[in-house]
């Protein structure tokens, strides 16, 4: 008998390196262990309400919708044990990250931090991210990114410098690219070569490096970028010194160190471990120091090649993904005290078509374009008939455009699925109470989240003062409810509390540090 291991995500990007690291490279040596059956499934997956109830153990991968509450509610009750993925730090996003990012979002902000409470325990991809966020529970883990692609062959020819990288690190490339540009003109036999958005490329390099000497390609899935890598001899990683890279993992170095590129980077805290005393990569601070160790790199062929090997040595015998098995079943151990739920379980149906289709729906619904919400969500169901997910978007929809009768006649005598009964009941029981129905109160007690059923019906604690502390018992990250009884309250210890909370899930309001201030 296995145990089941079920890997829940939101990625629909499965080509990225995230989705490489945290979910498929995880996933598949935990399959190659005795012990596991794993299933890895997205949160829109038509089996995700089945899935996630039959899990031994069940990974939620960094997940703020709406029903995850109640899967985790559910399972506590069966006795089976839930963990929460935190993969970055969320709180302090970086400037490339738009404003209207759902990660911006003080809600799901409040969803992610609550789902880490409630969790039996929590994994973390770097112990800056643990730093930040692990006092949210007692039981957790760092499961740093592996390697699982290796390649120490170099062609013959000029010596490449490159750098690999997403939007977000275009700050980091900016304060280096002077000396890229500078040294390059300066060694007419080197190459620096580039992948990723080429609008990054044409603002800093373009016009700037003599063209034989510049090689640009945009980013693509990660076996391209692993092809790249194999072209390098030198790879570069510029971190500046922020909260969030401060919690970035060091992938970067394990890319470079799989493929035999020897790793210049900033002497920053994921990286600080490889350089100065680990002896597997070169650090630096400054511009200057950056330009020195490039200098010496082309002057001593032998030394570079020598650390080329050395880190390669380093990152296959202690980066392999194959070889950290046993520190994920340890901690999942820890948490498997029954016996498993079945020998084998069956292979999930490719409904990629579905849940493209529910993607469509959703972005609809968020845009507040119902009418075209409406009919995607009629063309899944005419696919799938009993896809729940896919009804609880279409009884929202309902509600957002005020049919709150047709809702009420159309699902009165529908069962949702299990994880989905809160979001059902509490469409249920606005439709009613919008029709002025008498009965809409029986409705809202349906609903096992006592923080849900407070919402809907304030008038069951009639003190403002005492319902916002309930909520708070429940939900510590309630957003709505730290704002109200912050201002209610009399206590300055209390208020202190609660704007320390704030100030945690948005570091960048200067109106929470004022009232913290102040206070």
């Amino acid at each position: 008998m296995k145990f089941l291991i079920v890997q829940a995500y939101w990625y629909f990007d499965t080509l990225t390196g995230e989705f490489r690291y945290r979910i498929k490279n995880p996933g598949e040596v935990l399959a190659d262990h005795p012990d596991y059956h794993v299933v890895n499934i997205h949160v829109f997956h038509p089996l995700f309400a089945e899935v996630a109830l039959n899990a031994d153990l069940l990974i939620l991968h960094f997940m703020p919708d709406a029903e995850i509450d109640h899967v985790i509610s559910l399972r506590k009750r069966m006795g089976k044990p839930t963990l929460f993925e935190i993969p970055d730090n969320f709180l302090s996003l970086g400037p490339w990250v738009p404003p209207e990012d759902a990660h911006r979002s003080p809600y799901i902000r409040q969803q992610l931090l609550y789902y880490a409470t409630r969790a039996e325990g929590l994994q973390f991809s770097s112990a800056g991210v643990s730093q930040t966020f692990g006092f949210l529970n007692s039981q957790s883990m760092v499961f740093e990114n592996q390697a699982d692609h290796f390649d120490p062959k170099k062609e013959d020819g000029p010596l490449v410098i490159g750098w690999g990288g997403s939007k977000g690190h275009e700050e980091d490339l900016a304060r280096i690219a002077p000396v890229i540009i500078d040294f390059c003109n300066r060694h007419a036999d080197v190459i620096f070569s580039y992948m990723g958005y080429p609008p990054i490329f044409e603002r800093h390099f373009q016009g700037k490096l003599p063209r034989a000497q510049a090689r640009m390609r945009a980013a693509g899935p990660i076996e391209d970028y692993f092809q790249f890598l194999s072209s390098l001899h030198i790879g570069l990683a510029p971190l500046s010194n922020t909260d969030f890279n401060r919690c970035r993992s060091d992938i970067k170095f394990v890319e470079y160190a799989a493929h035999a590129v020897v790793p210049v980077l900033s002497d920053a805290p994921p990286y600080r471990v490889h350089g100065r005393h680990g002896d597997n990569a070169l650090l630096f601070e400054t511009n200057e120091e950056l330009t020195a160790i490039l200098e010496d790199l082309v002057a001593d062929p032998d030394k570079r090649n020598e650390l080329a090997r050395k880190t390669y040595r380093f990152a296959s015998n202690r980066r392999a993904a194959v070889n950290h098995v046993g520190r994920r079943h340890t901690f999942y151990q820890r948490f498997l005290r029954h016996d498993p739920f079945a020998a084998d379980y069956p292979d999930l149906p490719d409904c990629s078509g579905l849940i493209a289709y529910l993607r469509i729906a959703v972005d609809h619904y968020t845009d507040s374009r119902y009418e075209q919400c409406m009919e995607n969500l009629d063309k899944v169901l005419g696919i799938h008939a009993n896809y729940g997910l896919a009804h609880i978007w279409r009884l929202k929809c309902l509600l957002e455009t005020e049919h709150y009768r047709e809702a009420l006649e159309t699902y009165g005598n529908y069962t949702p699925p299990a994880i989905y009964s809160d979001l059902y009941y509490e469409a249920m029981a606005v439709a009613a109470r919008e029709l002025k129905l008498d009965g809409w109160t029986k409705i809202v007690v349906r609903i096992d989240d006592p923080v849900l059923r407070l919402e809907l019906d304030p008038s069951t604690i009639a003190d403002p003062l005492t319902r916002l502390r309930t909520i708070l018992e429940h939900n510590p990250y309630h957003y709505k409810s730290l704002i109200s009884l912050a201002n209610l309250t009399a206590s300055r210890e209390e208020r202190g509390e609660l704007l320390d909370r704030l100030c945690f899930m948005d570091p960048d309001s200067e109106m929470f540090a004022r009232m913290r201030t102040e206070n």
